[in-house]
């Protein structure tokens, strides 16, 4: 199924499994998905801000440059994603699992990110650390984590003393 490019107001997703959809470029905003799961899904480009997902599933999809601004997360896992540079800013991201995932560059000001699991995703160049606050993560995160953090309280690392 290719979707490529459409507007989408208001869609409402329940009790589906989408397989292998093309969704590149899709203005879904106001998106609601509960029970969902999207499996080798091309979503590069989605804007999908002011939604809401609750028990959703994403395995092996590919969410690069995705704008989901302002979104309420509740149970979602994402499996094996490529989220390089996806802004979510202000989401809410409740009981969510980002496993083995690239996150590269992503945008996180001002998001809530409590509690949730960051096992074996790169996390190089995110952009508002403050909101790995109380993230979980594993011990090879930690070098990423900390530069993230430092950039958020912009603190310069200078060797020279005279500065």
């Amino acid at each position: 199924m290719g979707l490529t490019g459409a507007t989408l107001e208001r869609l409402r997703l329940t009790d589906c499994v989408l397989v292998r959809c093309d969704l590149s470029g899709v203005v879904a905003e106001h998106i609601s998905a509960t029970r969902v799961e999207r499996r080798d899904c091309r979503m590069t480009g989605f804007v999908g801000s002011r939604g809401s997902w609750r028990d959703v599933t994403f395995v092996d999809c590919h969410l690069d440059d995705a704008t989901l601004r302002m979104t309420s997360w509740d149970r979602v896992d994402l499996l094996g994603c490529s989220l390089a540079r996806i802004d979510l800013y202000r989401a809410k991201l409740v009981r969510t699992r980002i496993l083995r995932s690239d996150l590269t560059g992503a945008d996180l000001s001002a998001a809530t990110l409590d509690g949730a699991h960051l096992h074996g995703s790169r996390l190089d160049g995110l952009r508002g650390g403050a909101a790995l606050r109380g993230v979980v993560i594993g011990g090879e995160q930690v070098p990423a984590v900390g530069a993230a953090l430092l950039d958020s309280m912009a603190i310069t690392i200078d060797d020279d003393p005279a500065g």
